[in-house]
């Protein structure tokens, strides 16, 4: 076995799970989702999540497996990928990595610096060290404690000075040596890929979807979760097309400014992804029609790395 994984990345609308699933086919693979917004149940119609008959048979994981009022991390993520990804390449080769949460695949395919969970101890003793003693004291224990970093970050900012705070309190390390750890190497070798779709055809995309999710029952699929006892401000629910949806059950907005908050909000997503995909140099442009062509461009790649 020569275990490797593929990143199949790219802007939400662009095509991304149907490449996968055709992907997956060709190679005998399994689809690991790393896409946060699609881990929750009762989530599928506004997170476009892929359906029974889409996945063709094809094993697809970290799909349904949250209350949309429960939280997982990227680290979580990491763990439990690389503890599954082992079990898989016992017998088959290849996983693929989907979705739109770029952070979550970069867990679990490169890894972070051993930064570790914070405890609700930590977290709570912080936080009411800010409320009552105020910035000023933790920037205070933030230069005793770790000089070099206070050096380097925006001490105004109270969320990074207690992110800071909070690492240093449970790790007893200085968080400037923490973050500076490389993360620990892969079993497996990568291969990064990412959708590019003319904007003009994105923009359509997305227009089409938002009426597709509608059509198939946005409204009730929204209206479920609030008689579930979910409210508005779960992080869950901050998903494009929920608030938007929210709002107009609510009577805040009406049906048309809804349909196109929707789409705005969709668009502007789509440029934060492929901003964040820009910075990536390993990553290989491609139009969806070239997914084909991915497993004849890795094995020239794999070619060139032994000649």
């Amino acid at each position: 076995m020569n275990p490797q994984v593929i990143f199949l990345a790219g802007p939400t609308a662009s095509g991304k799970s149907a490449g996968a699933v055709k992907l997956a086919g060709r190679l005998n693979a399994e689809i690991f989702s790393a896409d946060s917004r699609q881990f929750y149940r009762g989530m599928n119609i506004g997170t476009a999540k892929i359906s029974a008959s889409e996945q063709a048979g094809i094993p697809h994981h970290f799909l349904d497996f949250l209350n949309p009022d429960e939280t997982f991390t990227a680290g979580q993520y990491e763990q439990k990928a690389l503890a599954l990804s082992k079990e898989i390449f016992l017998n088959k080769d290849t996983i693929i990595v989907t979705g739109g949460s770029g952070l979550y695949a970069q867990a679990f395919i490169s890894g972070f610096s051993p930064i570790p969970e914070i405890s609700p101890e930590i977290h709570e003793g912080v936080l009411k060290d800010w409320e009552e003693l105020g910035l000023a004291f933790l920037q205070q224990e933030l230069l005793k404690k770790d000089p070099e970093l206070y050096q380097t970050i925006d001490i105004q900012n109270p969320r990074r000075v207690c992110r800071a705070i909070e690492v240093i309190r449970q790790s007893g390390q200085k968080f400037s040596v923490l973050r500076a750890i490389p993360p620990a190497p892969r079993p497996f070798q990568v291969f990064s890929f990412a959708l590019e779709v003319p904007r003009a055809a994105l923009y359509k995309r997305i227009e089409d979807r938002v009426s597709v999710m509608l059509e198939l029952g946005l409204k009730a699929e929204v209206q479920q979760l609030l008689d579930a006892g979910y409210t508005p401000d779960l992080p869950a629910l901050q998903a494009v097309g929920y608030p938007e949806m929210i709002q107009y059950l609510s009577g805040k907005i009406t049906e048309l400014e809804m349909i196109e908050f929707i789409r705005q909000h969709t668009r502007n997503y789509a440029k934060r992804q492929l901003t964040w995909l820009r910075k990536d140099a390993s990553l290989k442009w491609i139009t969806p029609e070239e997914v084909e062509l991915i497993p004849e461009w890795i094995e020239k790649e794999k070619k060139s790395q032994i000649d």
